[in-house]
């Protein structure tokens, strides 16, 4: 203790101290004689004490008597709740400062979790995580939510409540300890009962991408310096990320889908500008060509490249050197996360599931396997780029693309026509996904089925101008796809090689001949896509059911890609591109476009025999008698030779449809016209047939025999005129004095009224010249029927022959 008489600089530190003073003295003396004379002297003496310093105590009643240095005990007593400042002010002087304990923070764990975690400012003693010492509660109704037991950590500053239900999202709770908690190196200090503190919810600090993989920040003990975050599948932790600028390989442990959880915070996952934040860890675009993986340190773990390659520990591409910012293309989708131009994507695959680190450029940089294995770039496949964009569920897709260059691609349908890999190489794939054809810029074609080099699994290259429309023609990139004249479409390099012609009869063949950059691009005429074709002047290139036609608007089918990667050509006549209906344009032009006629021009003559026009080869029209056996007796081209039959072409039952025109079969004056060509009574003894370029094919004469070819007995010479005994009924086609009638199921004759019938042809393809002067072929005995198309005023009285 300390003297009750001293210096003031031997008075410890003291926040009060009382004063006594003496308040009056009573002094008595008493004197005496013994019996020898002597005297003697008694004192006595009555002393009274009382306080002196009234309400400030000793440190008033110093200041009162002195008054010169009033401030010399302030150091020594220094009032109410001085004593802490004093004490720490005092072990600072050597070096020391006053343990202090207390509770940082209450946190429960994510969404679906039991755990309470409470962190100290320093290790708490050993019980500190005995349910008994608290009570967590609700804090609007104070109903207790129950706890199960605790977990204590020798080596952590922290402890976990268990609870028996997990808390529930948004409900606010208060912990409140019942009892002290004790410091575990000064188990003197205390938290003191009492203490209440919010209890806050948490998220993870870690990004699901689809069912197989998670990238987070794993936990660590508080002795651990170093610090790590992780990509792991459920099976094995793909790469560990370590913050002193190290990757490391494949290995159990440290994966998010173990016992090592990620880390949790307030915020979670915080999302920037082309970059996340998780943890203390940085994914985020350095530029155009690279992304990084970074620590708040500044160590890189990561560099990927545009290229495909993977680079380490680069200072400079740190992406804690600038600031986070605010969201702009980064965000997450159930398959992939985007970080700007690149996808960090899962695909899963039968047997397989990889995650992707892809660059939209095409390049994909690793490929993670939930085996563990690790597949190196640069490589094209599994390039999340390749798919379209998701539903964002988490971050900012909005992305302002610095870049210059656009994909070339056009998409339609399930199809994409696509520059792949380099400016050598144009892929026709289906989203199957297979590529039927691929075209070399030296003229070569690589037939599928194939898995590679289509635009659905891989990226297309991109370019400044991408995808550019011309006069008939569409040009992607170094590629060109142009209509060379009314009969050819060409795909074409621009070094002049040509790929492939395709001609409007159905053929197809290979000449740099037919180059379409022979001529320029020009603007954009009839060129154009839509939702399920692409249309190149007379040509359309579209999707039929699940697969893919090159077909010329006369109906011929010059090439066929199905969507399991096989290709046939020259079918000719189906399918037919053009059947599928027309679509908006999406992109080009179509301005200048031919019509496209979808009426088929044929007229039915009895059950077994049809009258058709028919697409010839270049510059042919053919019209065809065809029978349902089936077989074609004969054809008359427009080159004005005939072909007679037996044969089983230009049927217009079976293989080859009849050709296609704006108004189908039209009726004149005892004529029919099927699209160019007309069958024509020119007088009442002559029926001729013609093609429009005026050349008479044939003639019949009325005495049964035929004739060659005639100019003067062209139908041609006349115009159509208004229909006029000339029409179709379900057994006979009549024009004028002539009919071409089924008179039974197996034979059709072309008679005149008066009798002679000048040819007999049977269903079976077979040709029976006349004449026949008698009645037996002779169409004319079939009753009068019906008009299904046609008229037959104007026709004379004249009836059936009996």
């Amino acid at each position: 203790g300390a003297p009750m008489c001293g210096c003031i600089e031997q008075m410890p530190v003291v926040e009060y101290a009382d004063c006594t003073d003496i308040t009056s003295v009573t002094e008595t003396y008493t004197v005496s004689a013994d019996a020898e004379g002597l005297l003697s002297v008694d004192m006595s003496s009555d002393v009274t004490y009382g306080s002196c310093g009234g309400v400030g105590g000793l440190a008033d009643h110093y200041k009162t008597i002195n008054t010169d240095n009033t401030g010399a005990i302030d150091s020594h007593i220094v009032g109410q709740g001085g004593c802490s400042g004093a004490v720490e002010e005092k072990l600072s002087i050597y070096g020391y400062t006053r343990s202090e304990f207390e509770i940082v923070s209450v946190q429960s764990l994510p969404e679906g979790e039991r755990t309470v975690r409470v962190t100290f400012n320093t290790k708490p003693s050993a019980g500190a995580a005995d349910i008994s010492k608290y009570n967590i509660y609700v804090s609007d109704t104070s109903e207790a939510l129950g706890l199960s037991h605790g977990i204590d950590y020798i080596d952590r500053d922290y402890i976990d409540l268990i609870t028996v239900d997990p808390p529930v999202v948004g409900v606010s709770y208060q912990l409140e300890t019942i009892q002290d908690i004790s410091s575990r190196v000064a188990p003197m200090v205390k938290v003191d009962t009492g203490f209440t503190m919010a209890v806050t919810e948490t998220k993870w600090d870690a990004i699901t991408i689809g069912n197989s993989y998670i990238w987070g920040q794993i936990e660590t003990p508080p002795n651990y310096s170093r610090e790590y975050m992780s990509i792991s599948s459920p099976e094995i932790t793909n790469i560990i990320f370590e913050n002193n600028g190290r990757a490391h390989g494949s290995q159990t442990g440290w994966g998010a889908w173990y016992e090592e959880k990620p880390t949790f915070s307030e915020q979670g996952v915080i999302w920037g500008n082309k970059a996340v934040q998780i943890g203390r860890w940085r994914i985020k675009q350095i530029d155009d060509q690279h992304i990084s993986v970074s620590h708040e340190n500044d160590n890189v773990s990561r560099i990927y490249r545009d290229d495909g390659t993977i680079h380490g520990n680069v200072a400079a591409f740190s992406g804690f050197l600038t600031p986070l910012g605010e969201p702009s293309c980064a965000y997450l989708t159930e398959n992939y996360l985007q970080i700007g131009d690149w996808r960090f994507a899962e695909f899963e695959e039968e047997r397989k599931t990889f995650l992707s680190v892809s660059h939209k450029r095409g390049r994909t940089a690793r490929l993670y396997e939930t085996n563990g294995s690790s597949h190196g770039g640069p490589r094209v496949d599994r390039n999340a780029w390749a798919w379209e964009k998701g539903v964002a569920l988490q971050g900012n897709d909005e992305c302002f693309s610095t870049s210059s260059t656009v994909p070339n691609v056009i998409s339609f349908g399930d199809w994409k026509i696509a520059q792949m890999r380099d400016t050598n190489w144009l892929s026709f794939s289906s989203n199957y996904p297979n590529t039927p054809m691929l075209f070399q810029s030296n003229s070569r074609r690589h037939g599928g089925p194939r898995l590679d080099w289509g635009a659905w699994v891989e990226v297309p290259t991109s370019s400044a101008e991408g995808v550019q429309f011309g006069d008939k023609a569409v040009q992607i990139d170094q590629w060109r796809i142009k209509q060379f004249d009314d009969n050819h479409l060409s795909i074409t390099h621009s070094n002049g090689v040509v790929g492939r012609v395709y001609r409007s009869d159905g053929d197809t063949f290979t000449s740099n001949s037919y180059s379409g950059y022979i001529t320029p691009l020009g603007e954009p005429s009839c060129a154009y896509v839509s939702e399920n074709y692409i249309r190149v002047g007379d040509w359309r290139i579209g999707q039929i059911g699940d697969h893919l036609a090159i077909t010329h608007i006369t109906g011929h089918t010059a090439m066929y890609y199905t969507n399991d990667g096989y290709h046939y050509y020259g079918l000719k006549y189906e399918p037919n591109s053009w059947l599928s209906g027309e679509g908006s344009v999406l992109q080009g032009s179509a301005e200048n476009c031919n019509p496209y006629h979808d009426v088929e021009t044929y007229v039915q003559i009895g059950s077994s025999f049809r009258l058709s026009y028919m697409l010839g080869g270049i510059g042919s029209s053919y019209l065809s008698l065809s029978s349902a056996y089936p077989d074609t007796p004969v054809i008359y081209k427009s080159d004005r030779s005939i072909h007679h039959g037996p044969r089983t072409d230009y049927n217009a039952f079976t293989n080859k449809k009849p050709a296609l025109s704006e108004h189908g079969v039209e009726y004149g004056d005892k004529t029919v016209q099927l699209y160019d060509w007309r069958i024509s009574e020119i007088d009442d003894q002559h029926l001729s047939i013609t093609h429009s370029s005026g050349g008479v094919t044939r003639i019949f004469r009325s005495d049964g025999t035929i004739h060659g070819s005639v100019a003067d007995f062209s139908g041609y010479d006349k115009e159509l005129g208004a229909p006029s005994c000339a029409y179709l009924s379900e057994e006979y086609l009549q024009l004028g004095s002539w009919r071409i009638g089924a008179y039974s199921q197996k034979t059709i004759s072309i008679s005149h009224k008066e009798g002679y019938t000048s040819e007999v042809f049977d269903i079976v393809g077979n040709r029976h010249p006349g004449p026949y002067s008698d009645f037996q072929f002779s169409s004319w005995n079939l009753p009068k029927g019906s008009v299904l198309e046609g008229s037959d005023a104007g026709c004379d009285s004249t009836s059936a022959i009996a």
